[in-house]
């Protein structure tokens, strides 16, 4: 009788379209039914080719395929690919098992929370209420783990979504807010996905219990253990969080050590610090006097190229030697209005090029060679502060 239940299910349905999800290929009912195609060239796996609804999870209540989420093909399918990778699927009537197309959309993690009027009943017991919870989102970290009651979730038809849905939204406006209005969903049973015609008949379902002064004392007890345990996760969150960020600094030190390290360029006399890609620097002069530098700036003019690889060149912008020509520097404009300067060395028979900085106009790179690396006044224009 069971397996005529869903043979029949599987095969009502009104619209059927393919996607692909994690590169695989599926074809997707509106009635939560997915079918896995074999892959082209491959031998078929056993569940391939085959009509399914999914097996529901006794950890989460959802409905999986060879470890997928099968709400998520279908929302995949009938939805589009998630808006963000932090969207998730909202299962409209709070029913894990019912992935029809109808009941399923994309929210926010945030949206899936709020937009839910079960979910909202645990916050408001949980949190005092939504306002609180606004304030300290944390609050609620984890709370779905607790969240175990599955027995009344099941694969439905579309009358019996239709129903439960009418029904639970209706139930929840007689219904007191309590822990045990939060848990309504384990305790309700098949009456839910009845069609009911007279109102009072909602209530008769579940009987909210009347709570003696004890079991109140343990409900504010139970609610405070949450809080702790909600508490002690954020702490730890917090713990790993400035873990990965310690780790992180550590990671981008290393690799601006990395990048100081000099390395050979493709012009055989000269080496480069912090420059991305091997440069040929073609006015560095092979033969040099007493100023190898000096030597250097008089072969370099503005406009002319200085440094190229195989992907970009550098054009001199201008240039300035020190007062005791032992520091070159070079401005070259790099595109999308940025100029990048660049500080030359000389020492035992080698030119070391050394990318410093770039800045949004070549005054302020003018500017910044006269006050910073040259530890003069700055009489001009202020470009830094204008940048």
């Amino acid at each position: 009788m069971e397996n005529n239940y869903f043979d029949n299910l599987l095969n009502t349905y009104s619209q059927e379209v393919e996607c692909v999800y994690k590169n695989e290929k599926y074809s997707v009912r509106d009635n939560g039914a997915i079918m896995r195609h074999t892959k082209e060239g491959k031998r078929p796996r056993p569940n391939d080719n085959k009509w399914t609804f999914g097996v529901p999870s006794s950890e989460t209540g959802y409905m999986l395929f060879c470890g997928e989420r099968v709400h998520r093909i279908v929302a995949t399918a009938f939805h589009g690919e998630a808006p963000s990778k932090d969207h998730v699927v909202d299962h409209i009537d709070t029913n894990r098992n019912n992935n029809r197309a109808d009941n399923l959309r994309w929210l926010s993690k945030l949206e899936n929370i709020l937009n839910n009027e079960i979910t909202r009943s645990k916050i408001e017991y949980i949190c005092g209420s939504v306002e609180n919870f606004l304030k300290n989102p944390s609050m609620l970290r984890d709370y779905t783990h607790e969240d175990r009651n599955f027995e009344w979730m099941r694969t439905v038809s579309k009358e019996e979504a239709e129903n439960s849905l009418v029904n639970i939204k209706e139930w929840l406006k007689n219904a007191p807010k309590t822990k045990e209005t939060s848990e309504v969903k384990g305790k309700i049973g098949d009456w839910i996905y009845e069609k009911k015609s007279n109102k009072d008949n909602f209530m008769k379902g579940y009987q909210m219990p009347k709570l003696t002064d004890e079991q109140k004392k343990q409900q504010e007890e139970a609610k405070q253990r949450i809080i702790q345990e909600l508490k002690k996760c954020e702490d730890e969150a917090e713990k790993q969080r400035a873990e990965e960020e310690r780790k992180f600094e550590e990671e981008m030190k290393r690799l601006r050590e990395e990048r100081r390290k000099p390395i050979q360029s493709i012009t055989s006399n000269c080496m480069q610090i912090n420059w991305k890609t091997p440069m040929d620097f073609i006015c560095c002069p092979q033969t040099y006097g007493a100023f190898p530098l000096e030597d250097y700036a008089n072969a370099l003019q503005n406009g002319a190229v200085y440094a190229k690889s195989s992907n970009n060149e550098s054009k001199v912008e201008f240039f300035t030697l020190d007062d005791d020509k032992s520091r070159l520097w070079v401005v070259s404009y790099l595109g999308l209005w940025a100029y990048g300067i660049a500080e030359i060395t000389f020492k035992e028979g080698v030119f070391y090029h050394e990318y410093l900085d770039r800045f949004e106009t070549s005054g302020a790179c003018d500017q910044w060679i006269t006050t910073e690396l040259q530890g003069k006044e700055w009489d001009g224009y202020d470009y830094l502060a204008n940048e």
